[in-house]
């Protein structure tokens, strides 16, 4: 017995490698695997994937209404109307297909400035950080603020996401997808996006207004 326990002690990791990569019931039930089951834990990783299954299954039902977000302006109201969203439909289409065709010509200089407003939102927290330590270390954690406030926890809470200005601009890397399954802008698409100075902007087939920049060359 006590060979048969340290044979079985030793050959355990690989098993337990095998029977998590197998599903239960294409496993033969043979002497050996009778054997060897109660020191595989393979109920608890039974458990275990169960758990993540479910997991998944609500996270992807998640997604998907955030996606559905994209196209539904009703589901971009309904988030917006829970603060989850502060842009609004149009604003959120715009700053995506600027994400993801930021290495146009036409769209580089709006990535840039989607980024920097990203760059002062985010000065802006590291401020707050700062100055939640400084008071922290002034007047501790339990004291009122000088105007009134609670002090240290009301300034730890503006460090959430509720008081960042541009959190939507963050949450665009939720929507970003391989290079490979991203569509190239058609000749079509191209032609309209190359404007010339004083050109009609058109939308929806209407004159919307005149361009005021200079030709940008498209590759």
């Amino acid at each position: 017995m006590p060979a048969l326990s340290s044979t079985i002690v030793r050959e355990r990791p690989g098993h337990e490698v095998y029977l998590d990569s197998t599903e239960p019931s294409t496993v033969p039930r043979t002497v050996w695997f009778n054997l060897v089951l109660p020191f595989t834990g393979l109920e608890s990783i039974k458990e275990k994937s169960e758990s993540r299954r479910l997991y998944h299954l609500q996270d992807a039902e998640n997604r998907r209404e955030i996606y559905r977000s994209i196209f539904d302006p009703a589901v971009h109201d309904a988030l917006r109307s829970r603060g989850e969203r502060r842009l609004s439909h149009k604003a959120m289409q715009g700053a995506i297909m600027i994400t993801f065709y930021r290495d146009e010509p036409r769209f580089s200089q709006p990535h840039q400035i989607l980024t920097l407003l990203m760059d002062i939102d985010s000065l802006i927290t590291k401020w707050r950080y700062n100055h939640v330590i400084m008071v922290q270390r002034m007047i501790g954690s339990q004291q009122l603020g000088t105007g009134g406030s609670s002090g240290y926890q009301y300034l730890r809470s503006t460090l959430s996401d509720r008081y960042k200005v541009f959190l939507d601009l963050f949450n665009l890397s939720t929507f970003l997808l391989p290079r490979s399954l991203i569509p190239p802008l058609d000749e079509n698409m191209k032609k309209s996006l190359n404007v010339t100075w004083g050109d009609c902007i058109k939308e929806n087939g209407t004159c919307v207004g005149h361009a005021r920049e200079e030709k940008v060359e498209t590759l």
